[in-house]
């Protein structure tokens, strides 16, 4: 194993060399990947870009188990070529990309390509590429972790397969905002979007938030196919807000073999103009132990709902359970269709909009009503007294009244496995004065 440092500035692709150690390569660096490592280095290699430069130029690895990373003091910036299609392109097998502000691209500012399994992209800042943030193309058992992913006009991050099913996908503790807000393409892009063939993965500590005039924040949806490009995984304790949707799953055929199973578990949804969390087609969701809430925004849908259920495809299975839905003045806590989608409701706090609960988007329900017509047990509609920081009071009819599964988190004794209603495990405002990131 070899380092190799790059200092844009300073360097010197004549007299640069790699050397065993990194304090070594420090004091003999190139002044590019392109013309004075990319001829020579290996699998196995890392390769370091001085902190507080910027390399304008394109990174397309096509070794496996290479590092790249910044030296010395802050992050360096890799900006493309502004001819190529991405700034940084990983095509090999257990590539690292770490502590690097990626952007500019012709098309997107980060790929991990074709078969790039088994690759970790963390502690980045990924922004302003032409269309796109950040890509994870038909490649398995990719981690990204620490990663800001903003002002992308197109999606922040999109992951997908290609006619079979990529699996280990795992993504924490970033941020995807200001994406999909292009004035030259179509804005229905989303924050953060996993689509045909991936199952098993893993979204938990995220954020997402003021994405797209028609973009989702968290969207997972298949497409139509033959069969073998499913859409399967768990969100945990994630947190949208503020744009058109915050969570999504949806599926466009029924009576294809393709499966869209997704679990939304101990998350935060606020202020979207047409919904917090919402199935479309054949998009199966289970909700478990989830807030909806926030002010209302600007410009909400006359039929927006707090909870927004299947509408398109017969076929769709809903699961919600120990979840909050306080609509405040949205027109609807819940818009469902039984036609469109089976719902199994239990132990949920439900307090109605300014139109009651929809069925089939015409016909108002009373809570006594949406209880009978989906067999609803153990649901209140109390207030669920909870502060402007999201947790319940002692007296909140919320607590201890839930069932399984039971919620992870409470507000006063943690951990405590208590059966509650609600995700009470962050800190959010639900008053006017929502707090900022």
């Amino acid at each position: 194993m070899a380092y190799w440092c790059i200092d844009p500035v300073s360097g010197s692709d004549g007299t640069g060399s790699s050397q065993a150690t990194q304090a070594a390569a420090e004091a003999t660096p190139f002044a590019t990947f392109v013309t004075g490592v990319r001829p020579s280095y290996a699998a196995g290699d890392t390769v370091l870009f001085k902190g507080g430069t910027t390399a304008s130029e394109v990174i397309t690895n096509n070794k496996d188990n290479t590092t790249f990373s910044s030296y010395g003091t802050g992050r360096a910036t890799i900006a493309g070529d502004g001819a190529t299609a991405w700034s940084v392109s990983l095509n090999g097998t257990g590539v690292t990309v770490e502590n690097l502000n990626i952007t500019g691209g012709t098309t997107r500012a980060c790929i991990a390509q074709l078969g790039s399994d088994y690759c970790t992209i963390r502690n980045c800042d990924i922004y302003e590429g032409a269309f796109d943030g950040l890509i994870v193309n038909t490649s398995s058992n990719v981690t990204v972790e620490n990663v800001n992913v903003y002002n992308n006009p197109r999606y922040g991050f999109r992951a997908e397969g290609s006619g079979s099913n990529e699996s280990g996908l795992i993504v924490r503790n970033s941020k995807f905002y200001n994406n999909g807000s292009s004035e030259t393409v179509p804005d229905n892009f989303d924050g953060f979007f996993i689509g045909n063939g991936h199952i098993g993965f893993i979204v938990e500590d995220c954020q997402a938030y003021n994405n797209g005039a028609l973009g989702i924040g968290f969207n997972f949806d298949f497409s139509a196919g033959s069969g073998g490009e499913d859409c399967i995984g768990v969100v945990r304790r994630c947190y949208a807000h503020t744009g058109y949707g915050g969570f999504g799953v949806s599926g466009t055929d029924a009576g294809i073999t393709n499966t869209n199973d997704v679990t939304i578990e101990n998350c935060i949804s606020l202020s979207h103009v047409r919904g917090n969390y919402e199935t479309h087609g054949c998009g199966n969701m289970k909700l478990y132990n989830c807030y909806s809430g926030g002010p209302v925004p600007d410009g909400v849908l006359t039929n927006a709902a707090q909870v927004k259920l299947g509408d398109t495809t017969i076929g769709a299975t809903t699961e919600i359970v120990n979840t909050i839905i306080e609509a405040n003045e949205y027109p609807h806590a819940i818009a469902y269709d039984p036609t469109y989608t089976t719902l199994t409701s239990k132990n949920n706090c439900i307090v109605s909009g300014t139109l009651g609960i929809s069925r089939n988007d015409t016909t108002s329900r009373t809570f006594s009503e949406y209880v009978s017509d989906v067999s609803d047990t153990g649901s209140i509609s109390s207030d669920p007294l909870l502060d402007d920081n999201g947790f319940p009071a002692s007296t909140s009819p919320c607590l201890n009244a839930g069932a399984a599964p039971l919620s992870q988190y409470d507000a006063y004794s943690r951990p405590n496995y208590g059966n509650h209603i609600g995700a009470v495990w962050p800190k959010i405002n639900t008053s006017k004065t929502r707090r900022s990131f």
